[in-house]
């Protein structure tokens, strides 16, 4: 007896040295009811739930997959079938962490268990995400620019034709009535081939350094005339605002997209909001947002807001919930291109019938003109 009393006492030391005092993320659960017969200090930092309440849970409270999903997969792991998954975990706060999870039997005592470790691998999904995103958008970018390189030549003999012909029937007003209307055709065709060599990036960009603000107020008296009577425009500017290295013609065009969104999102009237202040980031936050001094540009209205399945495709090229013939679908993709090509990000918040928020971060450039280098590095 003494024997197996010490030989328990090794074997628990063992056990709590390999489970409990390791770094990894482990719980221990029971195969017959899902049951989280133990956790260790790892999986309680990382749930947020203190171990004694961990303990006990069943792991359909953190697995977001239903209850019998969850069985067959235990069953899985439990003759071997199986032995790595990929699930979505449930913290404490709420929050939906991606995990992969290598589980299998052990037998502790006498009774047969799953032992799971879990990898938190979320940053590593989301950096993959926007890696695939950068792919789309770069394929996308090079049919954009062939495509308008093409239908501006196009477009550039029209309107030298349509020219000639507006001089040669100046008297005949029913037809002039007609080349004009071809003319403005034209006009919002090299628009949108502007916009096409914008999202392709093979549109000449001038960068300099700039104050935001001073382009904001400047845009302005456009952005008041194109949203007037129906809408109100106010400005929040911060004093004392560090400059930014941009291409003003492009930002303007950001701000009047963003503008004539807004107004689509408005029929009825409203409020549109724009503010420049600056960010100080003391460390890297959940968005990525890189330490450092950085300007936002907030653009807010109080519209018809977004669906989330709108939201997930705001930025995708040629993607519109406008009727056909009065959307491109290029509007927010060429703003995402413009902003990214600074080493800026944007991001959104919106609430269906609560309006929406546009948050642009820009770097602040240093004395020399250049942004810090740290800013784009992790």
């Amino acid at each position: 007896m003494p024997e197996m009393s010490r030989a328990f006492r090794r074997d628990e030391a063992f056990y709590r040295a390999l489970f409990e005092e390791n770094p990894a993320i482990k719980l221990l659960l029971d195969p017959e009811d899902g049951r989280i017969v133990d956790a260790n200090h790892a999986a309680a930092e990382f749930y947020g739930f203190p171990r004694e309440a961990l303990i006990g849970m069943k792991i359909h409270e953190i697995n977001v997959l239903t209850e019998d999903e969850i069985r067959a997969e235990m069953e899985n792991a439990r003759v071997g079938r199986r032995r790595f998954f990929r699930f979505r975990h449930r913290l404490a706060s709420g929050a939906i962490r991606h995990v992969e999870v290598h589980s299998g039997p052990v037998e502790l005592q006498g009774k047969a268990y799953l032992l799971s470790i879990i990898h938190d691998v979320t940053d590593r999904d989301v950096f993959q995400a926007r890696l695939e995103e950068a792919k789309r958008f770069e394929s996308l970018g090079r049919i954009a620019g062939i495509v308008a390189h093409d239908f501006n030549n196009l477009i550039t003999v029209m309107s030298a034709n349509t020219e000639v012909l507006r001089r040669a029937l100046a008297k005949d007003e029913s037809l002039s009535a007609r080349v004009e209307d071809v003319r403005y055709a034209l006009r919002r065709a090299t628009a949108l081939t502007g916009e096409l060599m914008a999202f392709s990036k093979r549109q000449a960009t001038r960068f300099e350094t700039v104050m935001l603000d001073e382009i904001v107020r400047d845009t302005y008296g456009v952005l008041a005339r194109l949203l007037a009577p129906r809408i109100r425009v106010e400005l929040d500017l911060a004093s004392d605002l560090p400059p930014v290295r941009v291409d003003s013609a492009q930002m303007e065009q950001v701000l009047i997209t963003l503008a004539l969104n807004a107004r689509d999102a408005m029929p009825g009237g409203g409020r549109l909001s724009i503010g420049c202040h600056e960010v100080v980031a003391e460390e890297r936050d959940p968005s990525g947002l890189s330490p450092g001094r950085w300007v936002r540009l907030t653009v807010a209205d109080e519209g018809e807001g977004m669906t989330d399945e709108v939201l997930a495709r705001a930025f995708e090229p040629f993607f519109t919930t406008k009727p056909a013939g009065k959307g491109t679908g290029l509007g927010l993709a060429t703003v995402h291109g413009i902003v990214s090509q600074t080493g800026g990000q944007i991001s959104v918040e919106t609430e269906v019938a609560a309006g929406t928020t546009f948050r642009i971060h820009l770097p602040a450039a240093t004395e020399s003109g250049e942004y810090p280098l740290s800013q784009f590095c992790p």
